[in-house]
């Protein structure tokens, strides 16, 4: 990092900075009772080596976003959380329609290529060798490999019953869930406000789908505040770090127009309760029961998937699969 650095920053993911020694260790300014009240799998990406240099802002986890309007044309009922894949690719081929040239024109659901690991998970299946800084990738075991064959035939199988990469166009994967043609969709919690803004149609959130024993897991990812190793106004940037990362300012991200969901444990009611998203209705507390129940469990493997690890039939449709620069969980 060239000086000069920002003396305290918010940063997604800063194991490169944590490697490269160019952080602040925090453990002396952020006692276990203060990081008692965040969520292990937030906390679990800003440790390194069993030392702390990082303040989770807020979650990002998801659930399952849906459109009630599309279910109930289908006959579909909403997922209640015992649901498990072949229940789910079953609603999806129902929800799945053609036109007259059999082109596919509404779909079941929307694949996250970025966002697979917690069906490795839920396969009884492991991402690799280490929570965090592993060096062997075990995605090439079968648990996992069923696991990623699963949701690749949901898009490049003979039965498709999800877009392609840019089929759906002049939309990020975000807005997939708003363009009224996809039933089902992992929405991540910071969408909530986008959707009540942007989406024209009966929706709703519902727990994520479990593995094929009924096996629950879930995603969350690392951001936070962390301080440059090199500034000179230590005290002020650790008063500022606690400013942004208290109770108040975090009632204040989750409550607004932001929306954002507390890192805080203690502020979960607050999400669930007075949110934009739960007085709007929704059911934003689906969040919440993925974090209650997920362990903390980050991996970070490479920039890409290379294509040489995968059999040939998984090569076309995940040689592109990215997970770095995430932290992922998954349930016990």
């Amino acid at each position: 990092m060239k000086s000069p650095a920002p003396d305290a920053f918010f940063i997604w993911w800063s194991s490169g900075l944590m490697e490269k020694g160019q952080l602040l260790q925090l453990d002396e300014y952020f006692d276990k009772e203060y990081m008692a009240d965040f969520f292990p799998g937030n906390i679990a990406g800003q440790v390194l080596d069993g030392k702390l240099y990082g303040i989770p802002k807020y979650i990002s986890t998801i659930c399952l976003g849906y459109n009630k309007d599309i279910l109930d044309e289908a006959g579909v009922s909403v997922p209640d959380g015992t649901w498990t894949w072949d229940q789910y690719l079953d609603a999806c081929r129902k929800c799945t329609k053609r036109d007259a040239d059999g082109k596919i024109t509404q779909w079941g659901t929307y694949i996250g290529h970025d966002y697979l690991a917690h069906y490795v998970w839920m396969n009884h299946g492991e991402w690799m060798d280490g929570d965090l800084f592993g060096t062997k990738p075990l995605f090439r075991e079968p648990p996992a490999l069923e696991a990623l064959k699963f949701n690749w035939d949901m898009v490049y199988g003979e039965d498709p019953v999800a877009p392609r990469p840019g089929e759906i166009a002049d939309f990020g994967w975000h807005n997939v869930l708003t363009t009224g043609k996809v039933a089902f969709m992992e929405s991540h919690s910071w969408m909530v406000t986008n959707y009540i803004a942007e989406n024209n149609f009966n929706w709703g959130f519902t727990d994520l789908v479990n593995g094929p024993d009924g096996t629950k897991s879930g995603l969350t990812f690392t951001n936070g505040y962390s301080i440059y190793k090199g500034t000179k106004h230590v005290d002020e940037s650790v008063k500022l770090v606690k400013f942004l990362t208290g109770t108040w300012a975090s009632t204040e991200m989750c409550t607004g127009i932001l929306g954002l969901q507390p890192a805080r444990r203690s502020l979960t009611s607050v999400w669930d309760t007075q949110s934009m998203g739960a007085k709007e209705g929704y059911d934003v507390s689906a969040f919440s029961r993925v974090m209650s129940r997920t362990a903390a469990a980050p991996s970070e493997i490479c920039d890409a998937l290379p294509a040489v690890i995968l059999p040939s039939g998984l090569k076309a449709g995940f040689s592109a699969l990215r997970v770095s620069s995430v932290v992922v969980g998954r349930m016990p």
